[in-house]
């Protein structure tokens, strides 16, 4: 019989109970052994260090949660997958186990735990769902083909509520992110009249305008409260060809998620986070300056911070160009006629892996003021922007022959109010 292990929690339960150290700590990990295929959708740990563990499972045979001597036995349902909740004490101690059944089957994308140990699920579903994991029942019917849902269950997995609706399922998008304000709130953004949630479908803004930031994750109870986010950076329509040798993609820069309100509404911005300033090394100050007809150009470190300030121009472009010595190069920049950021990669070394890959990509820029902010982090083969305190971000890959060694700001009539270059110390990973 094929055996499936499941490593539990090598470096997340690290993490999450040392959030109080400086360094974080490796305590202990733990082997569950499934005989069939399963997966962890999400781990989380309150403020006892009690760990949490969700699993998405599709099996016929019985499980035992049990890591540790004892047997604690749980059958999936012959039906379509089950999703399994294990709680272990801070000693990998096995406390509990309890199971959502589903008639024809579900997506639980997400879940995250607060201090107390109360969880908080979301996710899509079909058909029919029992939500209570106990002795009561607490059905819901997918009215349409997928519904999205958001529970609450306490720290010993007992259902507390359930919501539900239909009101994204006909675009194609799910609830695949909950977050908690620091007073316990749970953080969504649309119309709720006490029964459904309702998002506004016509304007949904996209957290990463670029084409490599994908599945972003956010952790549970890090430290100061903070909402810290990682994506993977890459994209499935060019993964598996993209022209490297021993590695398939990286992360994005771990980023801090804050929600601020913006006249009438809630915008989600999103910003590196303040550790990277341990990175730095020199700065390289520029004067201001007016850009007629031409570029200013300098020398910089293939992986480097750049930080600009522009008095946003009435037309035109505004472009950062990043080049090397083979005629290639990469633009990011402001388009002031249609109001958008933008990342051009179509020259920026080789794309001829996919028709996917090359082109020009934008993002929203619905900031009204008189400036122009951009962050850069640039490497030797990812630029990350952050324009407009984080309000429009792009990521994106690139593949240059040789690293991009040279900068340009090109435009007419631009003017640069300031600007700084960063040298960021990067070691490679042996």
């Amino acid at each position: 019989m094929k055996k499936l292990h499941i490593l539990l929690s090598v470096i997340a339960v690290s993490i999450l109970l040392q959030t109080n150290a400086q360094t974080p700590q490796f305590e202990w990990a733990q082997q569950i052994e499934f005989p069939c295929y399963g997966k962890v959708i999400a781990i989380g740990a309150d403020n006892a260090h009690n760990v949490y563990t969700m699993f998405d499972i599709a099996c016929l045979l019985s499980i035992d949660f049990d890591p540790g001597s004892g047997v604690f036995n749980i059958t999936p349902n012959t039906n379509g997958n089950t999703v399994f909740i294990q709680k272990l004490d801070a000693n990998r101690n096995f406390l509990w186990a309890k199971a959502l059944y589903s008639s024809d089957g579900g997506a639980y994308h997400h879940s995250v735990v607060d201090g107390n140990g109360n969880i908080y699920m979301t996710g899509g579903f079909v058909g029919t769902v029992d939500f209570d994991p106990g002795a009561g029942v607490a059905n819901l019917t997918a009215a349409s083909q997928v519904d999205n849902f958001i529970a609450k269950y306490d720290s010993n997995g007992n259902l507390l509520w359930v919501k539900h609706g239909d009101y994204l399922s006909d675009s194609g998008i799910y609830c695949w992110k909950l977050a908690l304000a620091r007073n316990g709130d749970i953080v969504l953004v649309g119309d709720f009249d006490g029964m459904t949630f309702k998002a506004d479908p016509k304007n949904q803004k996209w957290l990463d305008y670029g084409k490599d930031n994908y599945a972003l994750v956010t952790w549970s109870n890090p430290p100061d409260d903070r909402i810290l986010a990682l994506g993977w950076m890459s994209n499935w329509q060019y993964a598996q060809k993209v022209p490297t040798q021993r590695w398939r993609s990286a992360m994005t820069l771990p980023r801090e998620l804050k929600l601020y309100k913006q006249g009438l509404e809630f915008v989600l911005r999103s910003m590196p986070v303040k550790e990277l300033a341990s990175l730095e090394a020199d700065v390289i100050a520029m004067e201001t300056k007016i850009i007629k007809d031409s570029s200013l150009k300098s020398d910089i470190n293939p992986a480097s911070k750049l930080e600009f300030s522009f008095k946003k121009p009435s037309s035109g472009l505004l472009t950062i160009r990043f080049s090397n010595a083979k005629n290639e190069y990469l633009d990011v920049g402001y388009d002031a006629d249609s109001k958008t950021y933008f990342v051009d990669r179509t020259a920026s070394g080789k794309s001829d892996f996919s028709s996917d890959f090359a082109g020009r990509h934008t993002g929203q820029a619905p900031y009204n003021h008189d400036t122009v902010e951009m962050l850069i982090y640039m490497d030797h083969a990812s630029v990350e922007l952050f324009a407009d305190s984080g309000q429009c971000v792009m990521t994106e890959i690139f593949f240059p022959s040789e690293p991009f060694s040279k900068v340009q700001i090109l435009g007419k009539e631009i003017e640069l109010i300031k600007g700084n270059f960063t040298s960021l110390d990067v070691r490679k990973v042996k």
